[in-house]
This record gives structure tokens, sequence and C-alpha cells, in this order.
């Protein structure tokens, strides 16, 4: 029996030595610190406390030595608490050295602790135990997870991107955009698509209420507060530990910005297809008008050599010099344009009448009439009118009006006139022509437009114009109706050195 005994004995020894040692090596190679405080002898044990070098009893002023300064009185608390035998589980937080050196950092920790002997007869607390727990490394973890979620959170909001969350059991959308978070039905998300996606994200909603096992992407479009977003959705399931579908996870990438971009893209290749083919009609139509003029020059060269009859010369030498003129405007409107795509229009100010100015194209525009159905009229309202700016440039734009009049006006009138208004020139002609059609005005100021192919001209005039005006930054515009005459006019600022009006009103104001 005593052999049996001494057998059970060790037996359980041994065991309980095992337990020691890996609670020991358990609590050694943790964050945690296990002590316990005699009330009766006023003492604190330890078991693998650094800051008593691992002895199992110190002192309580040495303890309090190594708390942090803010700390102290927290501690002083929770001792008194333990002395004045307050029954109840306690918890603080606290600062340690573990060694005492001034290059040693403050350790955060957790401190807790409960009654664990009492006394059978009285009930009294004879003794607390308690754990210290280092929270140094929870803490840096916690750090670098907040500080990558900020990242995370960062980067979805530049790049516009959505997380959302859908609840299959009520049906409900869980929106997280950076640190704000939303949540929506399916009937919302469905009433929020654009009208021609409707179906289709309601569909996607549907197979999801099904429990569809299948990863999806797809761009939906979603109309909020009266503006069009263009999103990519992608969704795949979320799964329970039975592999059942409980709901599904996903990112809504805003796309809107690159998808306008997109737009305009082959917006601009569109147009600059457009104007590829309109310049090689620009060219046609050139090499056409400058043939013509050649050709009547070099002819009428010809036979004005080799005639002898005043007459004849007289009206060859008319020929000759009209050609010669269309051929120089051509010449100077490809000139103008070449100046114009290239950015160097230059404006040329100075001071000159104006008045004087309008009333000598008046008098050449009416000698060029020679259609005795159509009447030129003029409206100048000065005498003298000087202006600081561009002779050539508001003659070009006065010329082009009237001219283009002229192409399009075969009966009734053609009035050309100008006003200074709101620290500006304003230039006008009107006509009663065959005017513009509805379906040709967004034309009218394009540049190698002719509305009518049989006109002479290069379709250059008004776009030039147009040009001019927006590189004053002034304002330029017509009034049309089809069948009954046109208003062209265009307004620069210009500075006015001084004016005189004339005092009689009469419907024609040119000398």
């Amino acid at each position: 029996i005593y052999v049996i005994y001494k057998k059970l004995f060790f037996f359980f020894f041994s065991q309980l030595r095992e337990s020691v040692q890996r609670m020991t090596f358990a609590l050694e190679n943790s964050n945690i610190v296990m002590w316990e405080y005699d009330v009766a002898n006023n003492k604190f044990l330890s078991y693998n406390d650094e800051i008593s070098d691992f002895k199992s009893e110190w002192r309580e002023d040495k303890y309090i030595h190594m708390v942090h300064p803010d700390d102290k009185e927290v501690l002083l608390m929770e001792q008194k608490m333990m002395r004045d035998l307050v029954d109840e589980t306690c918890s603080v937080d606290v600062r340690f050295k573990f060694k005492d050196r001034e290059d040693e950092p403050w350790h955060p920790c957790t401190l807790i602790w409960a009654p664990f002997v009492k006394d059978p007869v009285t009930g009294k607390i004879l003794k607390y135990v308690g754990m210290r727990r280092d929270n140094t490394e929870l803490l840096k973890l916690n750090t670098a997870v907040d500080d990558y979620a900020r990242k995370i959170n960062m980067i979805c909001l530049e790049a516009d991107i959505q997380v959302w969350e859908y609840d299959i059991s009520n049906r409900t959308f869980k929106l997280t955009s950076g640190n704000n978070t939303q949540v929506v039905t399916a009937d919302d998300i469905i009433h929020a698509a654009f009208e021609k996606d409707f179906s289709l994200i309601q569909s996607y909603i549907g197979l999801m209420d099904q429990k569809e096992d299948d990863r999806f992407t797809e761009q939906i479009r979603f109309l909020i507060k009266g503006r069009l977003y263009y999103t990519i959705i992608n969704g795949i399931p979320v799964k329970n530990a039975k592999s059942e579908v409980t709901g599904y996870f996903g990112r809504r990438r805003d796309v809107t910005d690159m998808m306008l971009v997109r737009h305009r893209l082959e917006e601009e290749k569109a147009k600059a297809e457009q104007a590829d083919k309109l310049k090689s009609a620009f060219l046609a139509n050139v090499s056409h008008e400058i043939r013509t003029p050649l050709n009547a020059i070099v002819g009428f060269s010809d036979l004005l050599t080799s005639t002898n009859v005043p007459e004849e010369k007289e009206e060859f030498s008319q020929i000759i010099s009209s050609n010669t003129n269309q051929l120089l405007n051509l010449i100077n409107y490809i000139l103008d344009l070449s100046k114009i795509e290239s950015g160097m229009m230059v404006m040329r100010r100075f001071d000159f009448d104006f008045a004087l100015s309008f009333n000598e194209f008046y008098k050449s525009f009416a000698q060029r009439n020679t259609n005795p159905n159509l009447k030129i009229l003029c409206d100048n309202p000065y005498t003298s009118l000087v202006l600081l700016a561009d002779q050539k440039r508001l003659n070009q734009i006065i010329n082009n009006f009237t001219s283009n009049a002229m192409k399009y006006t075969k009966e009734g009138y053609i009035k050309m006139g100008y006003s200074y208004v709101n620290g500006g020139l304003k230039i006008y002609v009107e006509d009663t022509g065959i005017g513009v059609s509805e379906a040709n005005k967004a034309r009218i100021f394009q540049r190698f437009e002719k509305l009518d192919t049989f006109a002479q001209g290069t379709g250059l005039g008004l776009s030039i114009c147009k040009a001019i005006t927006d590189t004053c930054k002034g304002n330029i515009g017509f009034n049309s109706v089809e069948g009954k005459g046109s208003l062209f006019w265009a307004w620069l600022p210009i500075k006015k050195i001084k004016s005189v009006e004339r005092i009689v009103e009469e419907d024609n104001l040119c000398d």
C-alpha cells in the first residue's frame, strides 16, 4: 500500500509540476503577468514580473516608482480599494516602465483584479488575484490597422470607389464610402437606376435574392439629383460555414469623368474627321475659285494685246481688274485663315475716323450695285467718330457682311449701319434676301461652309468675322427668316476718342 501511495503521489506530483511548467511557459511567453495581493500581510506577490526582476515578492514603493507620473494617482486608488476590501472586479489602464532606466519606453498596460480568497466564517476578503496585460504590441497593431484602413479609405475616396454589402434577409444595401456609411433598401437602388438601366439592375438584384452563386461585373448608370453617373459594379457571393449564400459583397466605382472624357474624345474625333473632309472640299473649292479668275486674266490679257478697238480694250481691262481683285481677295482670305488657325492674328490699333471710313465703304458698294431692283441704304449716325481700333479688321467685317448680303439679295434693299453702344462699336448689315433656313443656322459661322454651292466665294468670310470678333472679346450673331431676309451684327469693345453726332435723322444718313 505504501508503495502504491508513493507511486500515486509521485504521479500526481509530476502531473502538477508539468501543469505548473506549462502555465509558467505560457505566462513567460505572453504579455501577461500574474500577481496576487495578501491583504493581511500587505504584500504583493508575482510570478513572472519583469519590474521586480522576476522575484516573487516586491515592495509597493518600487512598483509605484515604475508608473507613469500621470497614472500614479490611478494606481494608488486601486491599491486603496484593495485595502478597503472592495468586493468587485476592477480594471484600469496604466503606463509602466519595466526597467529603471531613462531610455526605457512606457508600456501601456491593463490591470485587472478580483477577490480570490475569503474567510469562510466572516466572508472577509483575504487575498486578491490579478493580472497585468502589456498592450504595447496590440496598440501598435491597432495603429497599423487604423493607418492601413485610413489609406484604403483615402484611395477609395480619391478613386470614387464605394464598397457595398447586400443582406438578402432584409433586402438592404450597406454602402460605405471612406468613413461614411449608409443603409438603403433594394427598391431605393432600383429606382435610382437610369431609366434605360432600370430592368438591368432589377434583374441583378433578383438573381442575388435567388442566391445565385456567381460573380458579376456590369456597367450601370444612376440618376442622382438630376445628374447622370456612370458606374462599374462588381459583386461576389458571401457564404457561411455550410457554403450557403447569405449575402453579397462588392464595389461600385464611379467612372463618370472617364466616360465624359471618352465622349469628348469621340466628339473631337468626329470633328477632326469632319474638318478633314471640309478641308478637302475647301481645297477643291479654292482650286476652282483660283482657276476661274486666272483663266479670265490670261484669256482677256491675250485678247487685250490683239485688239486695237478702244472700247474693247477698256472692257477687257475692267474684266482683268475685276478678276485680279477677286483673286487677291481669295488669297487674303486664305492668309487670314492661316493666321487664325496658328493663333497669329494681331490687332493693330490706331486713331482713325470710322464715320468717314464707313462712308467710303458705302459709296464703294453702291457703285458696285448694278441691280436696278436693289437699293443700298446706309445708317451713319455720326459726322465724325474717332476710334482706337484696327481699321483693317473693322473694314473686313463690314466688307464680308455686305458682300455676303449682295450674293443672296436680288431685290429689295441692303442696309449697312453701325452704332456706338455699351462701350463698343456695333456693326450691322440688314437685307431682304433669301434668308437662312433653321437647318442651316448652326453652320453659318463654320469654316469652309457655303450654303449655296453655286455662289461665288470660299465660305470663309463669316467665319473670319467671328474669329476677329472672338479675338477682340466681342460678340457676333444674326437673325434670319427664310425667304424674308437676314440681319448680321458684330459688337466689339472699342475705345472712343471723340464723336460728333448727326442732328438731322434721315433714312439714308451717308454722305
